[in-house]
């Protein structure tokens, strides 16, 4: 099974965040219905383990926060002189978002070490290939003051994914952290 661990964003903001996802003919646009903010990816899992992984989750607790969606980027960013590959929105507060992080990595030590960058809190709203650079500077600039209105976190949510041609499907195995 391949698995991760995300904050889902509500129905309301994935209707807002729908409608940026245009204006960049090569992009493969996320379905709304998939939008979410990974909070760790987990990689493959043999099913056998899920019983320990989901017994490991229970113990991260997070009081509920306030999160926003503001600002939009790109990985690479602009400034690596890279091609973009992923065009994203920001979720807000990165520091709780972060903390969450860390608790979740130090819960599930027995499953590995999580990847080897730095986490930057934001929901995928395309996939790249080939876009020319003026046009994804052109998207960044159009979409830079996005602002959508807060939401509260109430919990963390494990994703099985199965990737096909049309793009990842993703279910929920189970929702933790709730206090």
């Amino acid at each position: 099974m391949r698995l991760f661990l995300a904050v889902d964003i509500p129905d309301s903001q994935r209707d807002d965040l729908a409608r940026l996802c245009r204006g960049v003919e090569t992009a493969r646009w996320t379905d709304p219905a998939q939008l979410h903010c990974t909070l760790r990816f987990l990689g493959e899992l043999q099913e056998g383990r899920l019983p320990e992984l989901k017994a490991a989750l229970t113990t991260v607790r997070r009081p509920d926060f306030a999160c926003r969606v503001r600002g939009v980027g790109c990985f690479p960013p602009v400034s690596a002189g890279r091609p973009a590959r992923v065009l994203w929105a920001a979720l807000e507060p990165r520091g709780e978002l972060a903390a969450l992080k860390q608790s979740l990595d130090q819960a599930l030590e027995a499953f590995g070490p999580d990847e080897d960058r730095d986490f930057t809190p934001h929901i995928t709203l395309a996939r790249l290939k080939n876009a020319a650079p003026q046009v994804v500077a052109g998207w960044l600039q159009r979409h830079a003051n996005l602002s959508l209105p807060e939401f509260s976190l109430r919990d963390f949510a494990l994703y099985a994914s199965e990737l096909k041609p049309e793009g990842a499907l993703h279910q929920v195995l189970g929702r933790f952290g709730a206090m």
